[in-house]
């Protein structure tokens, strides 16, 4: 006999993939939360090592920085003590959280971008950013949430294969992302997932290591 609250679960799970009322059923899990919006504050910051700090040079110079709604401090220093626009973080030093919303990002992400090693929210919404997201992005270790969604990247999801941690994805919306959806086998800690309004396709993975996972959005792809 099937377990009912198991048997809830399923069916939750189902009518977010096929209903036609997801952004209701849900307390937005995949947006991202309200009390981390916007550029974030600086707090004890030390140095910001060489080489993620080339990662962010790389990143301004890729996204037309120079044209940012909001460039404050960039390329001056360190990215941490000279607080640069909305790279936070941490007592150990390093960018722990890099937060972008409605910036007149354009351009394309550099492979470096991976060097972020320290990174656990790479936010990067609502810009004018194409191209192929960086493979890359899948060595971020530490990374928790990757929120990409109203862009115009184009090409196939990243496998996060070394995201142990990573608990949230929102692809939504960029209309051009195809190919197959990924396992995301690699990410036993995911929680939610949203890759609506794309161009994927192929069989949708069975999501069987992923125990944790409350939201997952698939509609209006192919």
């Amino acid at each position: 006999m099937h377990n009912p609250s198991s048997l809830l679960s399923l069916l939750n799970l189902l009518w977010i993939v096929c209903g036609s009322s997801v952004q209701k059923a849900f307390h937005s899990p995949s947006n991202i939360p309200y009390s981390r919006r916007g550029a974030r504050s600086l707090t004890e910051a030390t140095a910001t090592s060489d080489v993620e700090r080339q990662a962010l040079v790389d990143l301004y110079y890729s996204t037309n920085g120079e044209w940012w709604i909001d460039s404050s401090n960039w390329l001056v220093g360190d990215p941490c003590e000279n607080q640069w626009y909305g790279i936070a973080c941490n007592e150990h030093g390093g960018g722990v959280e890099v937060w972008f919303q409605e910036n007149n990002m354009t351009g394309t992400l550099e492979e470096s971008i991976g060097n972020l090693k320290n990174v656990t929210y790479l936010v990067l919404v609502r810009q004018e950013l194409e191209g192929e997201i960086p493979a890359s992005i899948g060595n971020m270790t530490n990374l928790l949430g990757f929120y990409g969604y109203q862009n115009h990247f184009k090409g196939r999801v990243p496998e996060f294969t070394n995201c142990k941690a990573l608990s949230h994805v929102n692809l939504k919306e960029n209309l051009h992302l195809s190919g197959r959806i990924p396992s995301f086998s690699s990410n036993p800690k995911l929680i939610s997932l949203d890759l609506h309004n794309n161009t994927l396709s192929g069989p949708i993975p069975s999501f069987s290591s992923n125990p944790l996972l409350e939201y997952i959005n698939l509609q209006l792809n192919n």
